[in-house]
């Protein structure tokens, strides 16, 4: 049973990965001066824009080492960026509007209005504050990255060798989307096929992407907290890796967040 339902799991990513989808799930703060909202949004709301940002942001870090960072603390004769926007280093490539990537978040945590910490001459002296959950659309954020030229294609720099990647101790669908995930967009594979699934174990077909005397290391190094490697084998057309997957712990169930209102 556990084998038939990672091969369906692996069909659906397969279908997800040609339909170009790369839906990831990123917990984000989002903090505003109060006194920044609208007359059509509470702080509540541009809050909750703020934290979706940052989390959009946070997936266009982690896609490529030659992504600019947000300035940590702006200065200078201009007006402070827009903290419900994405940053402006960022939104050359990806525009300021952060809703364009986000396909649906919640509200984790509304920790309201709250003192400011440390309050500059003339700023605001409160603050807004959400946590909030954002299924970030990782695909369009990637593909603006890389129009702007901050984000390689995807076979720059890869291999053009197919190589037999087998995964021992497989018992969940994650660890085989983490593994897929890692190859194409980290790994610069261009496809991850499968060509066998048996008890505990699955066999792909790696197309590009490192050499087989580089592929364990490169996935060893690129792997969440979450997904464990541990090569076993390799050889020169092959790499046979122990897959251990500790989930992360599920976020708290909260109500559903109210929309947030656009400008």
């Amino acid at each position: 049973m556990r084998l038939r339902t990672l091969a369906f799991a692996w069909v659906l990513l397969v279908a997800s990965a040609a339909a170009g989808a790369d839906l990831r799930r990123v917990e984000a703060t989002g903090t505003v001066p109060v006194g920044t909202a609208s007359a059509k949004s509470t702080p509540r709301n541009v809050a909750v824009r703020a934290a979706v940002a940052r989390a959009v942001e946070s997936v266009a870090l982690d896609l490529g080492a030659n992504v600019p960072k947000p300035a940590a603390n702006p200065s200078g004769p201009t007006k402070p960026p827009n903290p419900a926007a994405i940053s402006p280093e960022l939104a050359k490539a990806l525009g300021e509007d952060p809703l364009d990537y986000a396909t649906r978040y919640r509200i984790l945590e509304d920790k309201g209005a709250r003192a400011v910490r440390a309050p500059q001459p003339g700023g605001p002296e409160k603050e807004y504050v959400v946590v909030v959950e954002v299924q970030v659309d990782a695909a369009r954020v990637s593909e603006r990255l890389r129009a702007a030229g901050w984000l390689a294609a995807a076979s720059d720099g890869s291999s053009g060798a197919t190589t037999e990647l087998v995964l021992e101790g497989l018992n969940d669908y994650r660890a085989l989307a983490s593994v897929r995930r890692l190859l194409v967009e980290k790994l610069g594979a261009r496809r991850v096929l499968p060509v066998e699934f048996r008890r505990g174990e699955a066999v792909l077909s790696v197309e590009g992407g490192p050499p087989p005397d580089s592929l364990a290391a490169a996935l060893q190094a690129a792997a969440p907290p979450e997904l464990r490697l541990v090569p076993v084998e390799s050889g020169e057309t092959g790499v046979t890796l122990v897959v251990e997957w500790t989930p992360p712990p599920p976020a708290p169930v909260e109500p559903a967040a109210d929309s947030v209102e656009t400008d």
